[in-house]
């Protein structure tokens, strides 16, 4: 398979945050706040399209800022269904969080694995000095841009979702 690489590492990497945040979520259950404020639609949107630049801006890192971003998602969604789960509350979090959760974290795979795509392509421009010929890549760059389009289309839907389906968990 093509690019296993890329998947292996947007996959691991969400999955350990998602397994770290697992871990930690017993000491975060008691700090839980009953009703969450809501946040305007583009606010919402706005955020979730600034993580995708900074995912982005990751090729410059060989990825790896890319892969922390992945990471640090993982574990914050981890420990907020965790935390919940110690309280009792596992169903309620979930039914909160599914409508726009779906969209939002395939959003943030698929744009992590069309940056990953680059990276190679990215380092070996710069290091080559081919810039010239970019466009003998043009599989792997429309590639990473139908993904992050995607993952931009799904981030927008999954902000009105967050917004209008808006469900606190109490």
């Amino acid at each position: 398979m093509a690019h296993s690489r890329q998947w292996f590492a947007v996959l691991g990497a969400y999955g350990c945050g998602l397994l770290l945040g697992l871990l930690a979520a017993e000491g975060l259950a008691h700090q839980l706040v009953a009703h969450p404020h809501q946040l305007p639609a583009l606010a919402i949107i706005q955020h979730n399209l600034l993580v995708l630049v900074i995912m982005f801006l990751g090729i410059l890192t060989v990825g790896a800022v890319t892969l922390l971003v992945l990471l640090i998602n993982g574990v914050m969604l981890g420990a907020v269904v965790g935390a919940y789960a110690w309280r009792g509350k596992l169903t309620a979090v979930l039914l909160a969080l599914a409508p726009h959760g779906i969209l939002e974290v395939s959003a943030f795979l698929l744009a992590a694995y069309g940056d990953l795509l680059l990276v190679p392509l990215f380092w070996k421009l710069l290091r080559t000095g081919g810039w010239r010929n970019w466009y003998g890549h043009s599989q792997v760059l429309w590639k990473a841009l139908l993904f992050n389009g995607c993952a931009v289309a799904l981030l927008v839907c999954a902000g009105l979702i967050e917004h209008t389906l808006f469900l606190t968990v109490s």
